[in-house]
């Protein structure tokens, strides 16, 4: 049987509608070997990790990725919180309406959408100062 990501002693990171089923996949893989770039998949996990409030240590060993890739990652988000927009993180379900796939609450625009995401993972008080102009649409 194939090892699994999830290490017996670090809490449970899936907690049901709050988690993407892609994310849910990345746990029955294997440990990641080297030191290459982060998938999407690993990012979206971070984010979720971020947004739950676990250590970075915790999220590391329990997507089986190492610590310095999750310290890069979230210290990028912190310093730059419109990067988080080049993942999928926003979904648009209808003519002005989006749903923020963090939580899947539904926004009326799309800056506010983008400021409630910001939310998840910065304080309010930066999120709210963010120019949005150029941040690409949401398809």
């Amino acid at each position: 049987m194939p090892p699994t990501r999830q290490n017996t002693g670090i809490p449970p990171i899936n907690k049901g509608p709050r988690i993407w089923q892609e994310i849910k996949e990345l746990k029955r893989l294997p440990p990641r070997t080297g030191n290459g770039p982060l998938s999407v998949l690993e990012e979206l996990a971070i984010l979720d990790g971020m947004d739950c409030g676990l250590s970075v240590s915790w999220i590391a060993n329990g997507y089986g990725m190492s610590l310095g890739s999750v310290k890069r990652f979230k210290s990028g988000i912190l310093r730059d919180p419109v990067s988080v927009f080049r993942l999928p993180v926003i979904r648009r379900f209808g003519k002005g309406q989006f749903q923020c796939r963090v939580c899947g609450e539904p926004r009326c625009t799309l800056s506010r959408v983008q400021r409630h995401v910001m939310n998840h993972f910065v304080s309010y008080e930066i999120a709210k100062n963010i120019d949005l102009n150029d941040i690409p649409e949401v398809q």
